[in-house]
């Protein structure tokens, strides 16, 4: 498994470099390709971190050395920052459909309005976002004790945080992109119709 990850980083990573180094890449579509890839590189980062977090405990599940250190290998076995990760990278692509609906949908608007900033003024607003609530659910459900590790989901503050979630997923991860490709494909096909273009029937029964 973990060659797997370490595999997903340089593959991630190769991908960010095509971008930068491709000067045809490097308008907008693009640029939230590139955020896709380096959110990947990164979540395969942690995931490889996460599966060697087992070496740095004892047999007694203990937590090595100072808070700050034992802080994140709790944290790291909670596994909050890969799900963190796995929900900013589903929105990265929710954002792709966005700006894809927009490009075909409303190509002039899209043209004028849809800059370079715009994408990194959103984009920087989604990472913000979910550093926020990685930040806020993992201090109020990860504590440290006695160099052990403990989890609390039940406190007011993490059932908060996991109803955002569920409503994120259900907007923001499923209906959103869903909407915008169903909106993208339907364009297309009414160009299709309206072009008189016929295409040829396969009749699948023929010997």
């Amino acid at each position: 498994m973990i060659f797997v990850c370490l595999f997903g980083v340089v593959s991630n990573f190769a991908i960010l470099l095509v971008i930068i180094a491709t000067k045809t890449m490097r308008n907008n579509h693009y640029f939230l390709i590139g955020n896709l890839a380096f959110n990947d590189c990164l979540l395969s980062f942690i995931m490889s971190i996460t599966l060697l977090t087992p070496i740095l405990t004892t047999f007694t599940g203990k937590v090595p050395g100072p808070p700050v250190i034992g802080r994140i290998v709790c944290s790291l076995k909670s596994q909050n920052a890969v799900f963190s990760t796995i929900k900013n990278s589903a929105m990265i692509i929710s954002l792709i459909a966005v700006e894809r609906y927009f490009a075909v949908m409303f190509p002039i608007f899209y043209q004028h309005h849809v800059t370079k900033k715009t994408c990194s003024n959103v984009t920087g607003i989604l990472w913000i976002y979910s550093c926020t609530l990685f930040i806020i659910k993992d201090y109020f459900s990860i504590k440290v004790e006695n160099n052990f590790c403990s989890q609390d989901y039940t406190n007011a503050i993490s059932v908060f945080f996991g109803t955002v979630n569920v409503i994120d997923y259900i907007t923001v991860q499923l209906l959103i992109p869903i909407f915008c490709y169903c909106c993208i494909a339907w364009k297309i096909s009414l160009k299709i119709s309206k072009s008189g273009y016929n295409y040829p029937k396969l009749n699948i029964f023929e010997a």
